[in-house]
C-alpha cells in the first residue's frame, strides 16, 4: 500500500515544514526581543507602586518564552497537518487502496 508512494515526498514536506516552523520562530523571537523588555518595565512599574516590593525572577520570563515558542510550534504544526489533509487530491487516497 505504502511502498507505492515515492520516497521523497515525505523529504520535501519535512524541508518544508521546517522553513516554515524557522519562520514562525523567527516571528515568535522577534515578537519576544521586543514584548519582554517593555513587560518587565511595565511589571516593575506596577509592583513599585505598592509598599511591599517583589521582585521579578528571570525565570518567570523564560518559562514565558518558552511556553510561547511551544504554543507557536504546536499552533504551526496542527494548521499544516489540516492544511495537508484539506489540499490532499482525493483520487491519491484511493489509488493507494
Amino acid at each position: 500500500m505504502s511502498e507505492n508512494k515515492p520516497p521523497h515526498l515525505g523529504l520535501r514536506l519535512l524541508g518544508w515544514f521546517s522553513l516554515l516552523c524557522r519562520d514562525y520562530v523567527l516571528l515568535v523571537g522577534i515578537a519576544l526581543m521586543i514584548g519582554l523588555p517593555v513587560a518587565w518595565w511595565g511589571a516593575q512599574k506596577f509592583l513599585d507602586t505598592y509598599q511591599f516590593h517583589t521582585t521579578l525572577s528571570v525565570s518567570l520570563f523564560v518559562i514565558t518564552a518558552l511556553s510561547m515558542l511551544l504554543i507557536a510550534l504546536l499552533t504551526v504544526t496542527y494548521q499544516s497537518q489540516s492544511a495537508k489533509a484539506a489540499m490532499a487530491n482525493p483520487a491519491d487516497g484511493l489509488s493507494y487502496e
